[in-house]
């Protein structure tokens, strides 16, 4: 009943590494479409109540490597550094996405809603909206005196979604994330497509 009874992942130690699920699922996929996906993967865990988890490496897109062939493992308890190795370099080529969950963290660390530690207080504070176009996901969390927007885009295509009333400051789009408010929002929300936001409301 209580979130920290529950972990979000969508990638561990066993299974395919998150990069490889996503280029084997989706082959047809450009590198900055599964980057997109990486980063809206991150951002519902981030974003879920109870306790995030993630693979070493998950946040530079790591890889795992059959030497000698064009396959990647999923099960590499087995085989040896080549498959295994934290690819450093691996950090500057995807610098971007490895700020995108530095800044997950962050936002998530300042903002206790985010953190709710009672399932009393899951379901008091969070009211999922309606009326949302096909494929996206949104919901607020009210807790103590701030009022959070979480919201998910898994379209190939922009969509709009109506805000609840206020003026909303946004802190996570589809490329950036962190503690300093990116822009600020009334009335509508244009999603770009492959993307999550997180607003707070002022």
């Amino acid at each position: 009943e209580n979130p920290t009874d529950v972990v979000s992942y969508v990638s561990c130690h066993d299974n395919l590494t998150l990069w490889d699920k996503l280029t084997i699922s989706c082959p047809k996929s450009t590198k900055e479409e599964c980057l997109a996906m990486n980063r809206l993967a991150a951002a519902m865990v981030f974003t879920s109540q109870g306790i995030p988890f993630f693979l070493q490496g998950e946040e530079f897109g790591r890889s795992k490597p059959i030497e000698g062939s064009n396959e990647v493992s999923e099960n590499s308890y087995n085989l040896p550094l080549y498959t295994n190795a934290l690819r450093y370099g691996l950090l500057e080529e995807n610098a971007e996405l490895y700020a995108y969950y530095r800044g997950l963290i962050a936002f998530r660390k300042a903002h206790r809603g985010l953190r709710l530690s009672e399932g009393v207080e899951v379901r008091e504070c969070i009211r999922f909206m309606e009326d949302l176009p096909e494929n996206v996901v949104a919901f607020t969390i009210d807790y103590a005196d701030e009022v959070l927007l979480v919201a998910y885009n898994a379209n190939p295509k922009p969509v709009k979604v109506k805000l609840p009333d206020g003026s909303y400051d946004v802190y996570v789009d589809k490329t950036h994330a962190g503690v300093t408010p990116l822009t600020q929002l009334k009335g509508e929300l244009s999603m770009e497509p492959v993307a999550a936001y997180v607003l707070a409301r002022v």
